[in-house]
């Protein structure tokens, strides 16, 4: 039997289909909240559950936007219904999947490490 928390192909397939459809989403911008419209921001990771039913978008805020990533997680979340019913339509799926975004701290600890690796 196969462990519930391994990605399979479908998953991979799934997440790599909503993050274009969040790209598509953001590069034009219809129906976002106004703080979306200019702020630059990357999707580094879609994460979705095994019943397909949740999707955990990972985000960060390009170093030349003027806007904050909390300002930008607000702006995001209050975003939610427009990106949902949007993915729902890009891509087929039997249920519209639930979207939650996360800031990605991934790139700050990154340069902490290296930060501290370069001192020693």
């Amino acid at each position: 039997m196969r462990p519930k928390n391994i990605n399979t192909y479908r998953h991979l397939r799934v997440a790599r289909l909503i993050r274009i459809a969040l790209e598509e989403i953001f590069l034009f911008g219809k129906g976002l909240d106004a703080k979306l419209q200019n702020s630059e921001s990357c999707i580094t990771n879609v994460v979705i559950s095994s019943d397909l039913k949740l999707v955990t978008c990972y985000f960060i805020p390009s170093v030349t936007a003027k806007i904050t990533a909390e300002e930008l997680l607000k702006a995001l979340n209050d975003s939610k219904f427009f990106v949902r019913k949007t993915i729902t339509t890009k891509v087929a799926l039997k249920y519209s999947p639930e979207v939650r975004f996360i800031y990605d701290h991934g790139f700050i600890n990154a340069i902490n490490v290296n930060r501290v690796l370069n001192l020693e």
